[in-house]
């Protein structure tokens, strides 16, 4: 994802020199997860997109009018069309560091803030009254779904929690120093991303290719030049260039891939990619309805991990049960029964306070401790297999999503809706008549060497471990979901232009597709082994050697 929190700053600066103090005079709905505006503001109109999609969720201004989504009035779209019909656009203001937006108006006597908080999936268009009561949201958020916040009409608005990293200002040479050596072993990128808040993978990127070195004193320089518009306003926009399409966009140069190209905007920027990016989508009836499957099954997980953890106790709160049991027996004489708590000295000579149920005796109290301890010690033994089972399944549908995103015909489609039943996840459907299942993707490399791709964990588990040869070349992307690629080497040495191929098709086919540069693994297939109890596709490798390259489709 590339919007990122400078594009937010950037467009944002757009939005108070263009629309600021400016009327609303049409509101539309895109999409389920997509707002359309038009402002009128120093004699022109604006369009203006804010976008929760979790795709590319995004803030910016459209050349032409947004298009009318469904017909079927949302309540979002009701509850926004009767605010901010006729509204002003008093005020805009971005959090420091966040990738949070705050639009202000006034309608009347009536004051409401729309905010869009563009955080991957995670994002949300929230419209509030004066008071920060929530009147609607394009995403429901019950308190099943997140312990933090609820994001529901008639709540309090609560913030996204902040991310635990530093700003850029509050860093200095020897610090970061410090922490990259202590973040050894991980590509410096990844280690500034993790380090440094409001840092995209992106502009960590641009930072590195800027600084030609992993100097900390040079990489914090071109850092803080990064951020610098924050203050000074002097964005870059441009979007990166491959062949004729563009590939990435950012509010500033792009100086560290190949091939970049100033623009007008950040808005433009983002329309420019949208524009290269842009297919229509044969299959999104059928899409749709393995989405909604999908979400069904990571909820139920996400249900089953709360679960898991509310009944866990710390391995101190599970000995401080035993102790109460033991204290209470030691000092039966001195308690009194109907008694609600106690103060008793505990283990170590210092008073303790214990709950007692004034139903039971002091004995019966003691022994319902010694219960409690004992079932919250089973429930420590047998949680690190529970956990790592469910983190197999959450894995598993990470990689059945990507399979969904990166399905390019009507079978593949299907496999992942099979795949889910076959995992127990939704109910198993019969097959659509004289369906033929999608076959592994066979390429030539530019060596000539035969490249095999699984485009989902089914042909993933077919080329590594059906078709492919110990001693081929096996490569896939370090970190995300995706495909499984093969170079049919059979022993022999695999030329450089061959391995590159083979390596940014792996990219391609993954998550990371949408990256500037991606890491990916390479190593023979006598070194993947299936994960233990895992489903199709799922592996453990060793021996590897990582290249970065530039996601690139093949040439079928």
């Amino acid at each position: 994802m590339y919007f990122d929190m400078l594009c937010l700053a950037a467009v944002s600066r757009e939005m108070e020199q263009r629309i600021l103090g400016g009327r609303v005079q049409a509101v539309v709905l895109p999409d389920a997860l997509a707002l359309g505006l038009e402002i009128y503001a120093a004699r022109f109109r604006h369009y203006l997109l804010l976008s929760a999609e979790s795709s590319h969720p995004r803030v910016h201004f459209l050349s032409e009018k947004p298009r009318r989504g469904t017909d079927v009035p949302s309540p979002m779209l009701l509850r926004l069309r009767r605010c901010l019909d006729g509204a002003r656009l008093l005020g805009i203001h971005q959090p420091p560091w966040e990738r949070v937006l705050h639009m202000e108006f006034q309608r009347g006597d009536d004051a409401y803030r729309l905010i869009a908080e563009i955080m991957g999936r995670h994002s949300n268009l929230i419209l509030t009254d004066d008071a920060g009561t929530i009147l609607e949201c394009v995403k429901r958020i019950g308190r099943d779904q997140n312990r933090y916040r609820t994001v529901l009409p008639n709540h309090p608005y609560v913030p996204p929690p902040s991310q635990e990293k530093r700003p850029v200002t509050e860093w200095d040479e020897r610090q970061l120093a410090d922490a990259l050596a202590q973040a050894e072993g991980l590509p410096v990128e990844r280690a500034l991303v993790g380090l440094i808040r409001g840092l995209s993978p992106l502009a960590a990127r641009e930072a590195l290719g800027r600084a030609g070195t992993s100097d900390p004193a040079t990489l914090l320089s071109r850092v803080r030049d990064l951020f610098a518009p924050l203050e000074t306003g002097d964005w870059e926009p441009s979007v990166g260039i491959s062949g004729e399409a563009a590939v990435a966009y950012a509010p500033y140069a792009l100086t560290h891939l190949p091939d970049h190209r100033r623009v007008a905007s950040t808005s433009e920027a983002i329309e420019t990619y949208l524009s290269s990016a842009h297919t229509v989508d044969s299959y999104a009836a059928a899409r749709a309805a393995v989405e909604e499957a999908l979400k069904e099954a990571e909820g139920t997980l996400r249900r089953r991990r709360a679960s898991l953890e509310r009944g866990l106790k710390t391995e101190q709160e599970t000995q401080a049960l035993l102790e109460k049991g033991q204290v209470l027996l030691a000092h039966l004489p001195e308690i009194a029964r109907n008694t609600r708590e106690v103060t008793l000295p505990g283990l170590s000579g210092e008073s303790i306070q214990i709950a007692l149920d004034p139903r039971l005796s002091p004995v019966e109290n003691a022994q319902r401790y010694f219960k409690s301890y004992q079932k919250s010690q089973a429930a420590l033994k047998d949680a690190p297999p529970r956990m790592e089972a469910l983190a197999a399944e959450e894995a598993y549908l990470a990689q059945l999503r990507a399979d969904l995103t990166l399905a390019e015909s009507r079978p593949e489609i299907d496999e992942v809706m099979a795949a889910l039943a076959d995992g127990g996840y939704v109910r198993a459907r019969k097959p659509r008549p004289h369906a033929k299942p999608a076959r592994p993707l066979t390429l030539r490399s530019p060596n000539g060497l035969l490249v095999a791709v699984g485009k989902n964990s089914q042909q993933n588990e077919e080329i590594t471990f059906k078709i492919a040869a110990p001693d081929d070349v096996w490569l896939h992307v370090r970190g995300y979901p995706g495909a499984h690629v093969v170079i049919r080497s059979g022993g022999r040495p695999v030329p450089e232009p061959t391995l590159r191929f083979a390596a940014q098709t792996a990219a391609f086919y993954s998550a990371a597709r949408g990256e500037a540069a991606v890491q990916v693994d390479w190593t023979h297939c006598k070194h993947v082994r299936r994960l233990p109890g895992g489903k199709p596709g799922m592996v453990r490798y060793s021996h590897e050697t990582s290249v970065m390259v530039e996601p690139a489709a093949p040439d079928k």
